[in-house]
């Protein structure tokens, strides 16, 4: 079985320069995406990775599980480097509203508890 990472949110600016410290390995990369693919397709040609790009949106985790099982029956995931987050919203604290907290709970917190179960 083929050692693999999981990475979320890899097109984020974190997750696209850790994608570069992949060059020359022999590592399968499963990268989940929300947007910016271009990025990933940037990143892939210039560093040669072995990549799988998954499109996925965090706020609805219903297709979660379907998608791990696929890749942890073909790889070995080793690492994951959950980086999903919302697209950043700045405002003072106290024109913040509960509903925005439960955003990023949803989108930050749930996956990864899915992806460590």
């Amino acid at each position: 079985m083929k050692e693999a990472i999981l990475i979320t949110g890899s097109t984020s600016d974190l997750g696209y320069e850790y994608l570069k410290k992949f060059k020359d390995k022999n590592i399968k990369i499963i990268a989940l995406y929300y947007d910016f693919e271009e990025r990933l397709d940037k990143v892939v040609e210039q560093n040669c990775l072995d990549i799988e790009k998954v499109f996925y949106d965090f706020s609805n985790l219903d297709m979660l599980e379907s998608i791990l099982k696929k890749f942890t029956e073909e790889y070995f995931i080793s690492k994951i480097l959950h980086l999903a987050a919302p697209r950043l919203k700045q405002d003072r604290f106290n024109k913040l509203t509960v509903s925005d907290f439960k955003d990023d709970f949803k989108i930050q917190l749930l996956p990864i508890v899915e992806i460590v179960k």
